[in-house]
């Protein structure tokens, strides 16, 4: 059965957390593992750990749709000194890692429900039941 994404995102932190860069890169998608070594990895989380201090604290992931198949999640991470979102993609039944960018602290908030435009008049559109086409391909709509 295939992980959650959010907990394939956290296992992600959690190794980067223990120094377990192998592991990471072997989750990544197969023809993506040689474009990241776990050198690579292990150079960007320690650079992080340089500016920002010792991991303070994990929040609670966002995750988002990203294609078919696929979803970004973000998780927040609070340093001693500072903070960023350790974004996880990852696609297909397996949940392979397709990249893991390193964000600010804000990407991790919920993205603001959605609200017309404000140039938009609502008084000047109506919404009617339809339906398009016949038989097997018949497709109801508004």
């Amino acid at each position: 059965m295939k992980t959650p994404p959010v907990t394939a995102a956290l296992a992600v932190v959690e190794l980067a957390r223990q120094g377990r860069f192998t592991q990471i890169q072997e989750q990544f998608a197969p023809q993506l593992r040689p474009m990241v070594p776990a050198e690579a990895l292990y150079a960007a989380w320690e650079g992080e750990l340089a500016k920002h201090g010792p991991v303070a604290s994990v929040g609670t992931p966002v995750t988002e749709p990203a294609g078919p198949g696929a979803a970004l999640v973000k998780v927040p991470v609070r340093f001693e000194h500072g903070a960023l979102t350790v974004a996880v993609g990852l696609a297909g039944e397996q949940g392979w890692i397709t990249g893991i960018p390193l964000l600010p602290p804000s990407a991790a908030e919920p993205p603001p429900p959605w609200a017309p435009p404000p140039y938009a008049d609502p008084d000047a559109f109506t919404e009617a039941d339809i339906t398009v086409g016949d038989g097997p391909l018949r497709s109801a709509g508004r």
